[in-house]
């Protein structure tokens, strides 16, 4: 009976406990299959976490660079609006004499203003002794050999755009166009 009892308690002990063997078909060698499924496991949800992030940038990127164009696409359309609504301002004849000593010489110029903005041309009439004022002064400062050249016209028209615009204190006047230049 002792022989009974103890093949009994052999077999409940073989029950409990699983044969070495078969623990080591089942889970492989200790430690390295648990560490190959969790690092795939953590490979797989740090990719999907970038990939979410990513997605998530480039949709954001995406949005707020299409909301800038259109802002800037309305900044260019309004100011094409402003170029569009020039007019030009005849002025009456300058005659003024140069600063040439050797012989008297006098130049005698008719102009037109290029001018911009809703309230230019109004500007320009309630300030118009100031404008023929300082364009008086200014030409006859002048000489001969100042005036002559291509080069010299041009500077002239940018110095009297300048000079102008800063009388107003505004930028009315965008460009000065010679109808008539004659140095006699």
């Amino acid at each position: 009976m002792d022989e009974e009892k103890k093949a009994v308690e052999d077999k409940a002990a073989d029950k409990k406990t699983p044969d070495k063997d078969k623990v080591k078909k089942i889970s492989g060698e200790p430690g390295k299959g648990t560490k190959k499924k969790f690092s795939l496991k953590m490979i797989l949800i740090i990719s999907g976490v970038i990939l979410a992030l990513g997605g998530a940038s480039l949709a954001a990127i995406t949005y707020f660079k299409k909301s800038s164009p259109a802002e800037s696409e309305t900044n260019v359309t309004n100011e094409d609006l402003s170029a569009i609504k020039t007019e030009n301002y005849k002025l009456e004849t300058f005659i003024v004499n140069l600063t040439d000593s050797e012989r008297n010489k006098y130049l005698k110029v008719t102009m037109e203003l290029e001018i911009a903005g809703l309230k230019a041309k109004e500007d320009i009439e309630t300030n118009l002794s100031k404008i023929r004022d300082v364009i008086v002064l200014f030409l006859s400062a002048k000489s001969f050999d100042e005036v002559k050249s291509i080069e010299g016209k041009i500077d002239l028209k940018t110095e009297l755009v300048k000079r102008i615009n800063a009388s107003l204190k505004s930028s009315v006047v965008r460009e000065i166009y010679f109808t008539e230049f004659v140095v006699q």
